[in-house]
């Protein structure tokens, strides 16, 4: 498989993971506890997604702005 193939095919996983878990916090009859799991897979796939997106080389860093906070990740050289 073309490492762009394979590429594409995972970015496509992610994002449909991450449209599922955004319909599943809409949803007005989650409790407590899955709430804060959605919302925590929620956070995991957006991070994972903007992580695909971006290029990072050693000795850089990505700042990751979310609604319930923000992430930085370092790339160290």
């Amino acid at each position: 498989m073309k490492i762009q193939a394979l590429y594409d095919e995972i970015y496509e996983r992610l994002e449909k993971d991450h449209d599922q878990v955004l319909s599943a916090l809409r949803q007005s009859e989650l409790n407590e506890e899955e709430a804060e799991k959605a919302e925590r897979m929620e956070l995991a796939l957006q991070t994972a997604k903007d992580i695909f997106e971006n290029i990072m080389t050693p000795g850089t860093s990505m700042k990751i702005v979310h609604s319930k906070g923000s992430l930085t990740i370092e790339i160290d050289t």
